[in-house]
């Protein structure tokens, strides 16, 4: 039994879930103007993705765009490809690709598939039963419902964050530590202080996407509250590069992290003397009344300490003159 439809009548959506509740086993065509989609499901859960716009594996970009596997390795390992094992299998046959990351990077790509599904309002699907996935598809295992609500929570907020995004060959630069009040202020998550962390100048917006193992319009909603938090700033290549303003911006960057260090400890070292010993606590400005009666007390000492010293003085004179 095949189901047809169009986007804008019974949506993706409704057969996302179906596909789901009723663990069907299939292949789900979603024909759009963008591109032509193709999802293999098997007992309901996502076994493999592809689509016609990609010029190659979506996940080779990441990899070496991360940093995650040398270009060389990548190549060598095309070049050993057989029937029955392909470039995935190499890497990962010479521990130079794990499964576990492989398997986080296709689920990125995966829901940046579905990110582009749920947002086209005009196209066409088919599924048909029993179809098997083809050799072309990108192998994962995912549940639909799950991926397909978090996308749809990340559609809901993208309108207000993509009117600010950046161009993706722009640099982010950090202006200002973080703190708990702006953390609670503008509601910054954990994926957010992530992306922040990743963030050294020295990057574009387009390589924290690769190296994030988050999705594009995660990465792109982080830097905008970012930006919104004034944590960060971007700045084109031409003008970040050899920058006076941004050496500055570094240079005071690093200052203030090191003063609110030091500031820290010492308000935190004075506080812990105080608690425990709190007769140690001498006030800045003395009561003027105590002050006057310690200095008299001194010149009392004094004048005594002198006039012992003119006794023995006295004697002294008295013997040499007798003698």
């Amino acid at each position: 039994m095949s189901l047809v439809g169009t986007l804008k009548g019974f949506g993706v959506t409704e057969i996302f879930q179906l596909i789901n509740q009723q663990m069907k086993t299939g292949t789900l065509v979603v024909n759009a103007p963008r591109a032509k989609i193709s999802i293999f499901f098997s007992d309901g859960y996502i076994r493999g993705i592809y689509s016609d716009s990609w010029d190659a594996d979506p996940r080779v970009k990441i990899l070496v765009d991360g940093g995650f596997v040398k270009h060389k390795d990548l190549e060598v390992a095309k070049g050993g490809e057989k029937e029955s094992l392909n470039w995935v299998d190499i890497l990962i046959a010479q521990n130079k690709l794990s499964k576990a990351l492989l398997d986080k990077i296709t689920n990125v790509v995966l829901r940046d598939l579905f990110f582009d599904i749920l947002r086209w309002g005009e196209g066409n699907y088919r599924f048909e039963e029993g179809v098997n996935a083809s050799r072309e598809m990108i192998e994962c295992n995912a549940q639909a419902e799950n991926i397909m609500l978090d996308t749809l929570r990340s559609i809901d907020e993208w309108p207000l964050v993509e009117q600010k995004v950046p161009p993706l060959d722009y640099y982010p630069v950090v202006i200002m530590p973080v703190t708990e009040g702006i953390v609670q202020k503008f509601k910054l998550t954990d994926k957010d202080i992530r992306i922040y962390d990743l963030i050294d100048g020295n990057k574009t917006i387009d390589t924290l996407i690769n190296e994030s193992l988050e999705t594009r319009h995660d990465v792109l909603s982080s830097i905008v509250r970012l930006m919104d938090a004034f944590l960060i700033e971007v700045f084109p290549k031409e003008t970040i590069k050899g920058s006076d303003r941004f050496s500055k911006m570094q240079t005071v960057f690093a200052g203030l992290k090191k003063v609110f260090a030091y500031i820290l400890l010492l308000v935190t070292v004075v506080a812990l003397v105080y608690i425990s010993r709190p007769g140690l606590y001498v006030p800045l400005w003395p009561n003027p009344v105590v002050t006057q009666y310690i200095y008299a007390q001194k010149e009392i000492a004094n004048n005594f300490k002198y006039s012992k010293q003119a006794i023995p003085l006295l004697h002294s004179d008295k013997d040499n003159y007798n003698h």
